[in-house]
């Protein structure tokens, strides 16, 4: 019969207090390690299977979330940050924004030291005076159509005037 050692957590503890290793036969040691392979091989298919559950073709994605390239739409990054402009190219690695705005709070208050409300800012103006916004596919949390009767609509049409 062949023995093995099984691991310091199922020692026996004999007199004085000192630990002994306990001897399990080799056929034990076998049903435990084919036990964790069955184990990992179920945890690895079941990971498999609900990553691909939620997958669906390009085809399959509804008119409703096509974009239109002349339309302003909003879009919240993972930094938190939301920049407002045209989108082209959304579901491609590298989307890319035109005419982008972003909001910003506006003048300081003397009197109450808070900002007084927020301004719409277009980029461009930026030291290093930038056409549009290329975009990592990965950094965008979602995108919103900008409301044609919104506030952010009113103030973009203000600004192209």
């Amino acid at each position: 019969m062949n023995l093995t050692i099984d691991s310091p957590a199922a020692t026996a503890v004999r007199g004085g207090g000192v630990s002994e290793p306990a001897i399990l036969p080799a056929h034990d040691l076998w049903y435990r390690c084919r036990r964790g392979i069955l184990l990992l091989v179920l945890m690895l298919g079941a990971g498999m299977v609900s990553s691909c559950h939620g997958a669906r073709p390009a085809s399959e994605v509804p008119a409703s979330a096509a974009i239109d390239s002349q339309k302003y739409y909003a879009v919240l990054l993972t930094n938190g940050a939301v920049y407002f402009g045209k989108l082209e190219g959304l579901g491609s690695p590298w989307p890319v924004l035109h005419d982008v705005f972003y909001v910003q709070p506006g003048p300081v208050d003397p009197n109450t030291k808070q900002p007084s409300g927020m301004v719409l800012i277009q980029r461009g103006h930026e030291l290093h005076g930038p056409d549009r916004m290329i975009l990592n596919e990965k950094s965008i949390v979602f995108v919103e159509p900008v409301g044609a009767d919104s506030r952010v609509a009113q103030l973009i049409k203000q600004a192209g005037k």
